[in-house]
């Protein structure tokens, strides 16, 4: 068949194809029509992962993915009326790139900002589950720091030593500055809490013991024990501001944008694909019915199509 023949055939089956075109679009406008719209928010975590501090990408996307995350965000979804069963698929997903550290938190939602407060409320809680069970080593230092600072924080009451010299005073509190650094070292470098207490407690009892037999009274010892615990309060104060500094370093945090357009396939493209897949149906079946229509005119072929209908007929 020539190209000729092929416009020939399709100008002569141009109402075929027309009405193919015209169903296609239908349908197509149809499923745009009920298809429910779809908003996708992705709130993005950046790991600056290294040796000493830094935050697995893997171990921060398996929890992203484990149920520390889906409950919470399942149970919220049901309680909003956005989700029917508990699985989450289709509505909640994540993804990481492993070669930019990237780590993204997609929520999928019939409304814009619906999308957006749900993603960001997920990445809220990653950061914060992340820092609770101590997925980085910056993350296990502040713990550490935070209960040796419970356990620190009875302190004896300064009533009693009102009447110490000052020179006596300003000794002590030099000397009990001084332990509560090799506390703070030690405390830094020890990976057990166990040891950090007894070699916290063993610090305390020698600088005591040294204070008894410099002044001779118990309440140098008993000054020395308030002055330590003072020492040993701030500096741990400031040590966890500045982990907590570095901790948010370790993880660079981008909140979810408004979606400002629906997700794909929209409206637009359902309809171009309705007109795409109409016109080839109708040309496909247009070329059919021209072939046909030509071999039922050839004389040739009058027998063999008399065979067929008496077939179709017995």
């Amino acid at each position: 068949m020539s190209l000729l023949d092929l416009a020939t055939a399709l100008v002569v089956q141009r109402r075929t194809i027309l009405g193919c075109l015209f169903a296609g679009l239908l349908l197509a406008s149809g499923y745009a029509w009920l298809k429910p719209p779809s908003y996708s928010a992705t709130a993005t975590l950046i790991m600056r992962d290294n040796a000493n501090a830094g935050v697995s990408g893997l171990a921060l996307q398996s929890l992203a993915q484990s149920t520390l995350i889906k409950q919470p965000l399942a149970a919220s979804l049901q309680q909003a009326g956005l989700l029917n069963a508990e699985a989450l698929e289709g509505v909640y997903s994540v993804s990481f790139s492993a070669k930019d550290g990237q780590l993204q938190l997609t929520v999928r939602l019939p409304q814009a900002a619906q999308a957006q407060r749900y993603a960001n409320q997920v990445q809220q809680e990653v950061l914060l589950q992340t820092k609770a069970r101590g997925l980085s080593a910056t993350s296990n230092d502040i713990i550490k720091l935070r209960q040796v600072q419970t356990q620190n924080l009875a302190r004896p009451s300064t009533s009693g030593f009102v009447a110490l010299p000052a020179g006596d005073r300003q000794l002590i509190d030099s000397f009990a500055q001084i332990n509560a650094k090799l506390a703070l070292n030690g405390i830094m470098r020890s990976s057990n809490t166990q040891d950090t207490q007894q070699m916290q407690d063993e610090l305390a009892l020698f600088a005591r013991s040294v204070a008894r037999q410099h002044t001779g009274s118990s309440q140098f010892a008993t000054y020395f024990q308030h002055s330590y615990q003072q020492a040993l309060a701030s500096l741990l104060d400031n040590q966890i501001q500045l982990l907590e500094q570095q901790q948010q370093r370790e993880i660079l945090a981008l909140e979810a944008p408004l979606p400002q357009k629906q997700d794909k396939p929209g409206h637009s493209l359902i309809l171009m694909l309705g007109a795409l897949g109409g016109l080839f149906c109708g040309v496909l079946l247009a070329l059919t019915r021209h072939a046909l229509l030509t071999s039922r005119a050839n004389p040739a072929n009058r027998e063999r199509w008399e065979a067929l209908h008496r077939a179709w007929r017995s």
